[in-house]
């Protein structure tokens, strides 16, 4: 199994959860490294939907340099080592061969979540992933199933039995990019409805919305207090301390992959 990052976990699901960690620098990314994402609505799975990518600068119109289209054998083979890595957890007998993708650009660091939900309600089963490209995305991936299958908090551990009717989801993560704004307003401005994940740090306070929550929070100025809510603090709160980062996500999943021609 691949070896665990070595930073601290963090729980991005209720208000409550206060994150510690706080860049040096105060512009800088988090630097957490596990972060276990959950829909608005805490029940549905994040939907499979290509996602483009914001440039490095942060400031100009979205467009699908940072995160590029992953080739379907590529994708196919992430999903086969993720599966495969819970099954060697639930099975350890069955030494399952280790699957690598064919393209040797898909070996390097990136930043990645793996998602499982009940294939025929859809209802989330697990999630977690890391805003940092820290391990290959191979060993990413497995490393990740098994948190989602095994170790999210929200839920009891996979069993054998369910394993056949869970689907599994992988999101690919460009590197975040700050947004530097002076008031709300021009954060709302800048914003890209349906493409933008969006991270928060003010102070001791941090939340993570993926892309995927735009679904259950279409309106700009709904999913920024929701942010702010799930990073403790008020939902018309705004302070010069407040740090954002917009990045955006790649999903393919197992279904996905069975409609594709």
């Amino acid at each position: 199994m691949a070896p665990s990052p070595s930073t601290e976990v963090v729980i991005a699901v209720p208000a409550a959860e206060v994150v510690t960690a706080v860049p040096t620098d105060g512009v800088s990314a988090p630097s957490t490294e596990v972060v276990i994402a959950v829909p608005a609505d805490g029940v549905s799975a994040p939907s499979t939907e290509v996602v483009t990518a914001v440039p490095a600068d942060g400031d100009s119109a979205p467009s699908t340099e940072v995160v590029t289209a992953v080739p379907a054998e590529v994708r196919r083979q992430l999903l086969q080592i993720a599966r495969a890595a819970i099954t060697r957890q639930l099975e350890p007998h069955l030494q399952a061969p280790d699957v690598q993708p064919l393209v040797a650009d898909w070996n390097h660091p990136v930043a990645c979540f793996v998602t499982l939900h009940e294939a025929d309600t859809h209802r989330l089963r697990g999630c977690i992933g890391t805003l940092e490209a820290d391990l290959p995305l191979p060993q990413a991936v497995a490393y990740f199933a098994q948190q989602a299958a095994f170790h999210d908090p929200r839920f009891t551990p996979l069993a054998l039995a369910e394993l056949a009717a869970t689907e599994i989801e992988i999101s690919v993560l460009s590197p975040l990019t700050a947004l530097r704004v002076e008031s709300e307003a021009e954060l709302l401005q800048r914003l890209n409805p349906g493409i933008d994940g969006l991270e928060l740090q003010a102070g001791v306070h941090r939340a993570t919305f993926l892309p995927q929550v735009w679904q259950q929070l279409p309106e700009p100025q709904r999913f920024v207090a929701q942010l702010k809510h799930k990073a403790g603090l008020s939902p018309d709160s705004w302070g010069q301390d407040f740090r954002w980062w917009r990045f955006s996500v790649l999903c393919f999943s197992e279904s996905g992959l069975t409609s594709e021609p």
